[in-house]
Protein backbone atom coordinates (compact mmCIF):
# COMPACT_ATOMS: atom_id res chain seq x y z
CA UNK A 1 0.00 0.00 0.00
CA UNK A 2 2.94 2.80 0.71
CA UNK A 3 4.60 2.09 -3.01
CA UNK A 4 0.90 2.72 -3.99
CA UNK A 5 0.49 6.32 -2.10
CA UNK A 6 3.89 7.72 -2.96
CA UNK A 7 3.42 6.22 -6.79
CA UNK A 8 6.05 3.44 -7.04
CA UNK A 9 4.54 2.06 -9.51
CA UNK A 10 6.82 0.08 -11.47
CA UNK A 11 7.50 -1.37 -7.86
CA UNK A 12 4.14 -1.91 -6.98
CA UNK A 13 3.80 -4.27 -10.18
CA UNK A 14 6.88 -5.95 -9.04
CA UNK A 15 5.37 -6.94 -5.43
CA UNK A 16 2.05 -7.68 -6.89
CA UNK A 17 3.53 -10.76 -9.18
CA UNK A 18 5.86 -11.62 -6.13
CA UNK A 19 3.17 -11.41 -4.42
CA UNK A 20 0.73 -13.60 -6.54
CA UNK A 21 3.76 -15.98 -6.84
CA UNK A 22 3.57 -16.94 -3.49
CA UNK A 23 0.04 -17.25 -3.22
CA UNK A 24 0.22 -19.84 -6.24
CA UNK A 25 2.61 -21.52 -4.33
CA UNK A 26 -0.03 -21.99 -1.07
CA UNK A 27 -2.80 -22.53 -3.56
CA UNK A 28 -4.40 -19.39 -3.12
CA UNK A 29 -5.41 -18.99 -6.29
CA UNK A 30 -8.25 -16.20 -6.44
CA UNK A 31 -6.00 -14.06 -5.05
CA UNK A 32 -3.12 -15.17 -7.04
CA UNK A 33 -5.17 -13.78 -10.08
CA UNK A 34 -6.04 -10.80 -8.78
CA UNK A 35 -2.94 -9.43 -7.74
CA UNK A 36 -1.73 -10.57 -11.84
CA UNK A 37 -4.87 -8.67 -13.03
CA UNK A 38 -3.80 -5.59 -11.02
CA UNK A 39 0.35 -6.05 -11.95
CA UNK A 40 -0.85 -6.72 -15.42
CA UNK A 41 -2.95 -3.18 -15.71
CA UNK A 42 0.37 -1.47 -13.85
CA UNK A 43 2.55 -2.96 -16.55
CA UNK A 44 0.52 -2.08 -19.46
CA UNK A 45 0.14 1.20 -18.03
CA UNK A 46 3.42 1.46 -17.91
CA UNK A 47 4.18 0.20 -21.02
CA UNK A 48 6.69 -1.96 -19.21
CA UNK A 49 7.87 -4.90 -21.48
CA UNK A 50 9.51 -6.90 -18.93
CA UNK A 51 7.42 -6.38 -16.57
CA UNK A 52 4.31 -7.93 -18.87
CA UNK A 53 6.40 -10.57 -19.65
CA UNK A 54 7.00 -11.40 -16.24
CA UNK A 55 3.62 -11.31 -15.43
CA UNK A 56 2.33 -12.95 -18.46
CA UNK A 57 5.06 -15.94 -16.72
CA UNK A 58 3.66 -15.99 -13.47
CA UNK A 59 -0.06 -15.91 -14.78
CA UNK A 60 0.88 -19.24 -17.09
CA UNK A 61 2.21 -21.29 -13.81
CA UNK A 62 -1.35 -20.03 -12.08
CA UNK A 63 -2.84 -21.68 -14.66
CA UNK A 64 -0.87 -24.72 -15.52
CA UNK A 65 -1.49 -25.49 -11.61
CA UNK A 66 -5.05 -25.00 -11.95
CA UNK A 67 -4.99 -27.08 -14.70
CA UNK A 68 -6.14 -24.79 -17.23
CA UNK A 69 -3.42 -25.99 -19.86
CA UNK A 70 -4.46 -24.05 -23.41
CA UNK A 71 -4.45 -20.39 -21.31
CA UNK A 72 -1.29 -21.40 -19.41
CA UNK A 73 0.58 -22.58 -22.66
CA UNK A 74 -0.34 -19.31 -24.64
CA UNK A 75 0.29 -17.16 -21.99
CA UNK A 76 3.68 -19.19 -21.65
CA UNK A 77 5.01 -18.91 -25.44
CA UNK A 78 3.86 -15.44 -25.14
CA UNK A 79 5.97 -14.49 -21.99
CA UNK A 80 9.12 -16.81 -23.85
CA UNK A 81 8.81 -14.69 -27.64
CA UNK A 82 8.97 -11.66 -25.10
CA UNK A 83 11.72 -12.68 -23.39
CA UNK A 84 13.85 -13.50 -26.30
CA UNK A 85 12.98 -10.70 -27.69
CA UNK A 86 13.84 -8.64 -25.23
CA UNK A 87 17.06 -10.69 -24.37
CA UNK A 88 15.61 -11.87 -20.84
CA UNK A 89 17.17 -15.08 -20.45
CA UNK A 90 16.29 -15.56 -17.05
CA UNK A 91 12.46 -15.29 -18.28
CA UNK A 92 13.48 -17.69 -20.90
CA UNK A 93 14.83 -20.18 -18.85
CA UNK A 94 11.42 -20.18 -16.36
CA UNK A 95 9.13 -20.22 -19.53
CA UNK A 96 10.79 -23.32 -21.32
CA UNK A 97 10.16 -24.77 -18.01
CA UNK A 98 7.19 -24.04 -17.13
CA UNK A 99 6.28 -24.95 -21.01
CA UNK A 100 8.13 -28.09 -20.24
CA UNK A 101 5.58 -29.05 -17.08
CA UNK A 102 2.44 -28.17 -19.04
CA UNK A 103 3.75 -30.23 -21.94
CA UNK A 104 4.14 -33.11 -19.64
CA UNK A 105 1.10 -32.64 -18.05
CA UNK A 106 -0.56 -32.85 -21.60
CA UNK A 107 1.08 -36.09 -22.08
CA UNK A 108 3.94 -34.82 -24.80
CA UNK A 109 6.77 -36.38 -23.18
CA UNK A 110 9.23 -35.57 -25.97
CA UNK A 111 8.44 -32.17 -26.33
CA UNK A 112 8.47 -31.93 -22.18
CA UNK A 113 12.10 -33.20 -22.81
CA UNK A 114 13.28 -30.88 -25.28
CA UNK A 115 11.69 -27.81 -23.33
CA UNK A 116 13.64 -29.13 -19.96
CA UNK A 117 16.48 -29.49 -21.30
CA UNK A 118 16.43 -25.94 -23.15
CA UNK A 119 15.40 -24.76 -19.95
CA UNK A 120 18.17 -26.24 -17.80
CA UNK A 121 21.04 -24.66 -19.87
CA UNK A 122 19.80 -21.41 -20.17
CA UNK A 123 19.03 -21.87 -16.45
CA UNK A 124 22.96 -22.77 -15.68
CA UNK A 125 24.14 -19.98 -18.26
CA UNK A 126 22.36 -17.78 -15.91
CA UNK A 127 23.39 -19.47 -12.73
CA UNK A 128 19.81 -19.22 -11.78
CA UNK A 129 19.11 -21.25 -8.29
CA UNK A 130 16.13 -23.49 -10.47
CA UNK A 131 18.54 -24.98 -12.43
CA UNK A 132 18.69 -27.77 -9.97
CA UNK A 133 14.93 -28.07 -9.87
CA UNK A 134 14.89 -28.57 -13.63
CA UNK A 135 18.16 -31.25 -13.28
CA UNK A 136 15.45 -32.78 -10.68
CA UNK A 137 12.53 -32.93 -12.82
CA UNK A 138 14.69 -34.01 -15.98
CA UNK A 139 15.95 -36.91 -14.39
CA UNK A 140 12.63 -38.14 -13.43
CA UNK A 141 11.97 -38.12 -16.79
CA UNK A 142 14.00 -40.86 -17.84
Amino acid sequence: AITREVGYREKTGVYLMNLATLFIQLERFDEAFAALDEARALAESLKHTWLMTGVDLVTGSGFSKVSNYPEAESLLQKALAAAGKDGLQEYVGLALFELAVVALATDRPALARQYGEESLAVLTAVAHFKAAEVAEWLAKLA
